[in-house]
């Protein structure tokens, strides 16, 4: 009579034959298909261009400014994604942002699928930056600005939406100076009559409601959160007045001063004693002003070569 097989024998031999089942029917299988990787296109910073260092009282918003303003870029994007060559810019950058695409149910923002094709060897970030922007616009204007030391991306309504509208006083003293034209002539009254500095004020305020976003200074609307008629300076609801003086209708002579303000969807404007005050989301303000505390990357860190200024073409 044979003898019994011992417990451990019993479970190595159906250990064995267990394995051997799984591995004849894995046998017949093909591997799952690996994904391909997504198409991120390339950038990489290739040159410095020379500006100001930083000093102790440098802060992080003026290192993202300066990286955007001094560091020329390569790139190189064939049909990449939007949403993908955002994020390969921003990395090579070693810049925070946060962009802001269309959603599900949501028709406005940014369509992150978006192909782009880009080729440029040599070209100052932000202009790079702009670049990516405008080649995958569809319908809405698309812009970048600063929130701190984060570069927000998307449309500009978004933009004016989310983004903390900054006061900035700007000194017009030295732009409101209208010099006398004296021609030739012996007449007495050659002299031409010179503006006033309120009335170049108010011919500055026309020239940057219409040429500097000029959608963001129209009239604002319910759709743009405002849910009461703006109060004016005059504190009515008036929503623009760019006109110097109160005149006399029979005589045009100036009676007297006028408050100059215009109030707009995303921005407003106040004259007021020989300066500007204007509140308005981070993308006008680089528009009127640019970004003067930007400071240079520490070319050490970076080891990239320092030159001039380059003009892009």
């Amino acid at each position: 009579m044979p003898r019994p097989l011992a417990l451990g024998t019993r479970l190595s031999r159906s250990l064995l034959i267990l394995g051997g089942l799984v591995l004849l029917g894995a046998a017949g299988q093909e591997d799952p298909p690996v994904p391909a990787p997504a198409n991120q296109g390339a950038v990489a910073p290739v040159a410095i261009e020379a500006g100001p260092r930083a000093t102790k009282k440098t802060t992080r918003r003026h290192v993202a400014e300066g990286k955007l303003s001094y560091f020329r870029v390569g790139m190189s994007f064939d049909e990449t994604p939007l949403k993908e060559a955002l994020r390969t810019f921003f990395k090579a950058l070693e810049l925070d942002y946060a962009p802001y695409f269309r959603g599900p149910s949501s028709d406005s923002g940014m369509v992150g699928e978006t192909p782009i094709t880009i080729e440029t060897a040599s070209i100052s970030a932000h202009r790079g930056l702009d670049l990516i922007l405008a080649t995958a616009e569809l319908g809405e204007s698309y812009t970048w600005q600063l929130r701190g030391s984060i570069v927000e991306v998307g449309t500009k309504s978004r933009l004016a939406r989310s983004g903390e509208k900054r006061p900035v006083v700007y000194p017009l003293k030295d732009l409101t100076l209208d010099i006398p034209y004296f021609d030739s002539s012996p007449h007495p009254n050659n002299q031409t009559e010179r503006q006033t500095p309120r009335e170049l004020a108010a011919q500055l305020m026309h020239h940057i409601a219409t040429s500097v976003h000029p959608e963001g200074w129209l009239p604002p609307t319910l759709d743009d959160d405002q849910a009461v008629p703006p109060s004016s300076p005059n504190g009515g609801t008036e929503w623009a007045n760019l006109a110097p003086y109160l005149l006399e209708r029979s005589t045009g002579r100036k009676l007297k001063s006028l408050e100059l303000f215009t109030i707009g969807r995303w921005g407003r404007m106040h004259y007021h004693r020989d300066d500007l005050l204007v509140t308005a989301p981070d993308f006008i303000h680089r528009a009127l002003n640019g970004y003067p505390r930007a400071v240079m990357p520490d070319p050490g860190h970076w080891k990239l070569p320092v030159v001039e200024p380059v003009k892009d073409s």
